[in-house]
C-alpha cells in the first residue's frame, strides 16, 4: 500500500520541478532545410549558421557530426563549437549547446532542399576537394599580408591601407590599386576635407577552415584627432568573409569616431556640448559627406551592366569614358518619398527602392561586379563607374552625422570573373554576388528542433488551434507593419535603419520623430537627431523567434540582423583599445542621435545575442567584452579576483542587483561565459543568486497553506541608500512597521523572473541563493502572488480586464525571509547585524496599512505616475504565470495564464490592426515593433508555446476532478494523498463506495498520472 503512495507522490514531486511539456522530445530526424528565398538559382553556395543541440543528445565533439543530403550521401561539412551546456567552451566533457555548421549547397530558385545532421559518429563527411587556403606574410612577428585562395579566385589583403592588394582569377590580376577615403566638414567650416585610410593596419584571422575564412583589418584614417577619448581618432574596421568555391569577397565596412567634442571629465557626451556654460550649443558629431571604396582595375572596361530595382530590366551599354551611376538618394526630409536614380550613357531609370542592385564592369576577358547589401535601406549609397574607369562602391554617397564613440556600417561584395570573352551577365551577378550577399542560404532546423534543444526560450513549435491561432496572424502582421512603416515614415538611412523609435506608430502619442532641430540649416538629418532610438524591451527579438517558428529566414536579413549590427556598431560605445572609459563596450545611451539619454537600461541585447548564436560573429564578443569586464567588477566588489557570495552587499546606490539593467547584464554574462570566458558565466549565476538572496521574500499564508513570493525593490531604505530587505541595521526609526515595497509586477516578470527561468533551464532547476531555493519554487510562488494579490487587491477578481496594481506593499516575518509566516505575526523583532543600511527619512506609521492577523499583510501601492498596470503590463505576466501553472500543475494558475495570454493576443492584435494615422501620428499600416509592441510580445511567445503544448498533450483521465469537472488532468494529486483513509473525505473522491480513500483510488490515480502529460 505504501509503495503506491510513494509512487504517486513521487510522480507529483516530479511535476513540481519539470514542466512535463517543455522542451519537446528531440526529433529523431535532425533535418536542416535550405530554402531559396530570393528567386535566384544558386549553382554553389556555402551555407553557414549556428544550430542548437539538446543537452540530452550528449554530443561532446564535432568529430561525431556529419551532414548528409536527401540521398543520405555525406557532403563536405565543417563544424565549430559556439557553446557548451552549463560549462566552459573548452570543457570537452560537457555537451555542445550551439555549433556552427557549414557545407556547400546547389539549389534552384524558390526550391527547398533537406539535409540531415548525424550526431552519433556513424558517418564521416568527405574532405573538401582543394580546400580554401590562406598564405600569410609575417615580418618581425607581425602579420602583414594574407592571400586567400577560394579555388575560384585569389584575394590578397595587406596592412598598406588598401581594400585589396590584389584580386586574381586564373593567374590574371584584375586590380591595379584600391583605396578608400572619407570626407567631412569641420565644425563651422564650409570647406570639405578628405582623409585616406592610414597605411598601418592590424590584421587578424578571425576564423579559418576548409570552407570559410574570415579576416579582420583595423586601421586609422589620416584625419587628425577630433575631440578626446583619449585620442579622438576616426578608424576603420573591415571584416572580410570568403567561401570555398566562391569568387566573391564579402566585406563589412565599419567606420567609427573614437572621440567626443564634449569634455568627458565633466559631462556625459550628449549630442550637444555645454562648452560655454550657457547651454548645449555645440554639435557633438562629425558631418560626413562621402566614403568611396575605389577599385582601379587592371583591364579596360568596355561594357557595363547596371541593375537597380526588382521588376525593371538592367541597363546594359558600352562604356565610353562616361560615368555611370546608381544611387539610393538621400531624402531632403523624411516626408519625401524614397527614390533611386540610375544612369548609363543616355539611359536613365528612376524608382523607389534599389532592391536588386549591382554593377558589372566587363572587359575583354575579365570582369569585376559589385553590390551593396540591402542598399535600398541605407541611403545615401551608390555604385558607380567613373569616367576614368575606376569602379566605386560608395558606402556613403551623401550627408550623414556620426556622433561621439559611434560607428556606422555597410556590407558589400565584389565578384571577380574570368569570363573568357562571354561577358558576365546579370544572371551570373545575381547568382554569385547579389543573392548570397542580400539573402544568404541557411541550413535551418525545424521549430521542434529549436524548441527541443532548450537552448532558446520557449516559443510556439506546434500547430496552434482555437484562440492561440491568432498568434500566427499577429506576428507576421507586426513584422510587415514594421518594414512598411520604416519606409513610410522615412527612417531608412546609413545611421538609422536597424533601430526604432519608442512610440513611433502609436496613434495616441507623438511619433517622436521630430523635434527642435539642433541643425536648422538641414532637414535631412532630423530623424537622426530627434527620434528616440533604441531596441526598447528587446522588441527586435520577435524576429528571430518568428524565423525559428516559421522557417522564414528572410526576416533575419530584412530586420533582425540589421538591428543587431546597429546595436553593435552605433548604439554601443565604440572605443580605441587604449580607451579605459568605464562605458566602452556598453550601451548606456539611446534616444536622440543614440546619445541623447543617459540610462544604463538601454542595453537591449537579446536580438544581438540571437545574432551571435546564428552567425558566430566574433566581433560581437570582442566588442562587448570590455564593457562586460567593467560592469561585472562594478556589480561585484570581489571581482576581478573572484565572484561574490550571496550575502555580499553593494554600497553604491546605482549597483543594484535586480531590475532591468542588472538582468540585461546577467544575460550578456551568460552569453559571453558560454561563448568565450566562462568566468562571466559564473557572474551570471552568482549575481542572480545574490539578487534572490537580498531582494526576494517567500512566505507561507496560514489561510491556504501556500507559499507566496515577493521580489522587493532594491531601495527599501531611504534614498539614496539601498537596504537589502532581510537586513536590519538595528535602527528603531528605520521603517518601524517594516512595510516593504515589491518591485513593479510587470518589470520583475519581464526581466528578473524570466532570467530565473533561463537559469532553471540551464541548470535543471539547481537551487541558488542563501538559503538555497529552487528556481521553480520561486517562480511558482511569484505567480501565486500575481494571482491572489495582483489580480484581486483592487477588485479585479483575477480578470485581466480589471484594475491590477503596478506594485504591492507587504509585511512579513523577517526572522524567516524564506518560509516564514506572512501574517502570524507580522513581526517587528529583528536580529541586529552590521549591514550598511541607513534610512534618514523613515516612513510614518500613519501612512501604512494596519496589520491584519487573519489575512496576509499585502496591499496595493497606489500613487506615483503608474499606479496600475497598463494592457502591456498585464500581457507581460502571461509567460510567468503559464510557466508556473505547468510547473505546479495548478489549474487555477494555468487558467489565469490562459486568460492573460488571450488578453495579450487580443489587445496586441487590436494595436497591430489599427490602421488610423499618418506620417506624424499613428500608422496607416497598424502598430509596429517598438516599446509598446515589445512589451506585448516579449513573454507572449513562451505563453502561447506552453499552452499549445499543454492542450496538445492533455489526456483526460477516468477519475473525477477534485474541483468538480468530469475528468481529471492530473492536478491536485497531493490533495488526494492528504485524504488517505479519511472517513470524512468528499464522496466524489470515493470510487469504490467503501467510504475511504484507499489503495483503489490511488491505483486509479496512478494510472491517470502515468497517461497524462
Amino acid at each position: 500500500m505504501s509503495r503506491f503512495v510513494i509512487l504517486v507522490v513521487g510522480l507529483w514531486a516530479f511535476a513540481q520541478t519539470h514542466d512535463g511539456l517543455f522542451p519537446p522530445t528531440v526529433p529523431n530526424q535532425l533535418i536542416l532545410e535550405v530554402v531559396e528565398t530570393a528567386g535566384v538559382d544558386r549553382p554553389l553556395e556555402c551555407v553557414r549558421n549556428g544550430v542548437p543541440l539538446a543537452r540530452s543528445q550528449n554530443v561532446l565533439s564535432v568529430n561525431t557530426l556529419a551532414v548528409v543530403d536527401e540521398s543520405s550521401q555525406p557532403v563536405p561539412a565543417q563544424f565549430r563549437v559556439l557553446a557548451r551546456w552549463d560549462a566552459a567552451l573548452t570543457d570537452t566533457t560537457a555537451p555542445i549547446q550551439w555549433v556552427l555548421v557549414s557545407f556547400p549547397v546547389s539549389i534552384n530558385a524558390n526550391q527547398t532542399r533537406s539535409f540531415r545532421l548525424v550526431t552519433d559518429g556513424s558517418i564521416i563527411n568527405p574532405a573538401v576537394a582543394s580546400p580554401l587556403s590562406l598564405v600569410t606574410q609575417v615580418s618581425s612577428g607581425t602579420l602583414q599580408a594574407i592571400t586567400v585562395d577560394t579555388g575560384a579566385a585569389q584575394f590578397t589583403i595587406s596592412d598598406n591601407g588598401k581594400l585589396f592588394a590584389q584580386i586574381a582569377v586564373n593567374s590574371q590580376d584584375l586590380l591595379q590599386n584600391s583605396s578608400q577615403s572619407i570626407s567631412l566638414y569641420e565644425p563651422g567650416d564650409v570647406n570639405l576635407q578628405s582623409f585616406s585610410e592610414g597605411t598601418t593596419a592590424e590584421i587578424e584571422i578571425e576564423h579559418q577552415d576548409d570552407l570559410c575564412a574570415i579576416i579582420v583589418v583595423r586601421a586609422p584614417f589620416s584625419m587628425p584627432p577630433r575631440g578626446d577619448a583619449p585620442n579622438g581618432d576616426m578608424t576603420s574596421m573591415r571584416r572580410y568573409t570568403f567561401f570555398w568555391g566562391s569568387a566573391m569577397a564579402q566585406v563589412r565596412q565599419v567606420v567609427q569616431w573614437e572621440g567626443s567634442y564634449c569634455d568627458l571629465r565633466g559631462e556625459w557626451p550628449y549630442y550637444a556640448c555645454d562648452d560655454t556654460g550657457s547651454g548645449f550649443n555645440t554639435i557633438n558629431a562629425l558631418h560626413l559627406t562621402q566614403m568611396p571604396q575605389v577599385f582601379q582595375m587592371s583591364f579596360t572596361p568596355n561594357q557595363v551592366v547596371l541593375r537597380a530595382e526588382r521588376g525593371q530590366a538592367p541597363l546594359i551599354g558600352a562604356f565610353a569614358n562616361q560615368p555611370c551611376r546608381l544611387i539610393q538618394n538621400l531624402r531632403t526630409d523624411r516626408f519625401q518619398d524614397r527614390s533611386f536614380s540610375a544612369g548609363l550613357g543616355g539611359s536613365i531609370q528612376t524608382g523607389i527602392a534599389a532592391d536588386q542592385s549591382y554593377l558589372i564592369a566587363n572587359g575583354n576577358t575579365l570582369s569585376l561586379s559589385v553590390a551593396i547589401d540591402h542598399m535600398q535601406n541605407y541611403e545615401p549609397q551608390a555604385l558607380s563607374l567613373a569616367a576614368n574607369g575606376d569602379l566605386q562602391i560608395e558606402t556613403l554617397a551623401g550627408d550623414a552625422w556620426l556622433g561621439p564613440r559611434q560607428g556606422f556600417f555597410s556590407q558589400f561584395g565584389i565578384l571577380a570573373q574570368d569570363h573568357g570573352g562571354s561577358a558576365t551577365t546579370g544572371t551570373t551577378a545575381e547568382q554569385l554576388l547579389w543573392a548570397p550577399l542580400n539573402h544568404p542560404l541557411r541550413a535551418w532546423p525545424s521549430a521542434t528542433w529549436f524548441a527541443s534543444s532548450n537552448a532558446v526560450e520557449p516559443f510556439p513549435w506546434l500547430p496552434l488551434e482555437g484562440a492561440l491561432a491568432q498568434y500566427d496572424t499577429l506576428i507576421p502582421r507586426v513584422l510587415q507593419n514594421t518594414l512598411d512603416n520604416i519606409h513610410y515614415k522615412g527612417l531608412d538611412g546609413i545611421l538609422t535603419f536597424g533601430s526604432l523609435p519608442r512610440y513611433w506608430t502609436d496613434p495616441l502619442r507623438t511619433d517622436e520623430l521630430d523635434c527642435d532641430d539642433p541643425t536648422p540649416a538641414y532637414d535631412w538629418d532630423n530623424k537622426y537627431w530627434c527620434s528616440t532610438w533604441t531596441d526598447y524591451h528587446n522588441t527586435f527579438m520577435t524576429v528571430p523567434i518568428w524565423a525559428m517558428r516559421s522557417g522564414q529566414t528572410k526576416w533575419l536579413d530584412d530586420l533582425a540582423f540589421p538591428a543587431a549590427l546597429r546595436m553593435l556598431y552605433t548604439q554601443i560605445m565604440r572605443c580605441s583599445s587604449s580607451d579605459g572609459w568605464f562605458y566602452c563596450g556598453q550601451a548606456p545611451a539611446g534616444y536622440q542621435a543614440y546619445r541623447g539619454d543617459f540610462n544604463s537600461s538601454h542595453a537591449y541585447m537579446e536580438n544581438l545575442i540571437y545574432y551571435y548564436w546564428f552567425t558566430g560573429d566574433q566581433t560581437v564578443i570582442s566588442s562587448l567584452t570590455p564593457g562586460a569586464m567593467s560592469m561585472r567588477d562594478y556589480l561585484c566588489p570581489s571581482r576581478p579576483a573572484s565572484p561574490c557570495g550571496p550575502e555580499v552587499v553593494n554600497t553604491d546606490i546605482w549597483a543594484s542587483l535586480s531590475g532591468r539593467s542588472a538582468i540585461q547584464w546577467y544575460s550578456l554574462f551568460r552569453m559571453l561565459g558560454l561563448a568565450s570566458d566562462f568566468s562571466f558565466y559564473e557572474d551570471y549565476r552568482t549575481n542572480l543568486g545574490r539578487e534572490f538572496t537580498q531582494y526576494y521574500v517567500q512566505q507561507t499564508a496560514l489561510d491556504d497553506g501556500l507559499d507566496y513570493g515577493f521580489l522587493l525593490m532594491g531601495q527599501q531604505g531611504a534614498w539614496p541608500y539601498y537596504c537589502p530587505p532581510w537586513r536590519d541595521p538595528n535602527n528603531p526609526s528605520d521603517n518601524p512597521n517594516r512595510v516593504y515595497y515589491s518591485d513593479q509586477l510587470w518589470m520583475a516578470s519581464l526581466y528578473d523572473f524570466n532570467m530565473l527561468y533561463r537559469y532553471r533551464q540551464d541548470t535543471d532547476d539547481a537551487p541558488l541563493g542563501q538559503p538555497l531555493v529552487a528556481p521553480s519554487d520561486m517562480i511558482v510562488a511569484w505567480a501565486r502572488t500575481l494571482n491572489r494579490f495582483g489580480g484581486n487587491v483592487l477588485g479585479a477578481g483575477g480578470s485581466p480586464n480589471g484594475d491590477w496594481p503596478n506594485m504591492l506593499t507587504l509585511l512579513y516575518d523577517e526572522s524567516n525571509r524564506i518560509g516564514g509566516i506572512m501574517n502570524d505575526p507580522c513581526t517587528t523583532n529583528h536580529p541586529a547585524d552590521n549591514a550598511i543600511c541607513i534610512n534618514r527619512n523613515p516612513n510614518t506609521a500613519s501612512s501604512l496599512p494596519a496589520a491584519n492577523p487573519s489575512a496576509p499583510c499585502v496591499e496595493a501601492l497606489l500613487g506615483g505616475g503608474d499606479p496600475l498596470l497598463y494592457d502591456t503590463g498585464k500581457s507581460i505576466l502571461c509567460g510567468t504565470v503559464v510557466r508556473a501553472g505547468l510547473m505546479a500543475q495548478d489549474p487555477e494558475l494555468i487558467q489565469l495564464g490562459r486568460d492573460l495570454t488571450g488578453y495579450a493576443l487580443s489587445t496586441s492584435w487590436g494595436a497591430a490592426n489599427n490602421q488610423g494615422g499618418n506620417q506624424t501620428l499613428g500608422s496607416p499600416y497598424g502598430m509596429a515593433l517598438g516599446k509598446i509592441m515589445g512589451e506585448y510580445l516579449a513573454r507572449l511567445h513562451s505563453a502561447v508555446a506552453l499552452l499549445a503544448a499543454y492542450d496538445a498533450n492533455q489526456i483526460p483521465c477516468d477519475y473525477p476532478n477534485l474541483v468538480g469537472s468530469s475528468a481529471l488532468t492530473c492536478e491536485d494529486v497531493d490533495y488526494l494523498v492528504s485524504l488517505w483513509m479519511n472517513p470524512a473525505a468528499a464522496p466524489a473522491e470515493d470510487r469504490n463506495g467503501n467510504q475511504l480513500i484507499d489503495v483503489y483510488e490511488l491505483v486509479l490515480l496512478m494510472n491517470c498520472v502515468s497517461s497524462c502529460p
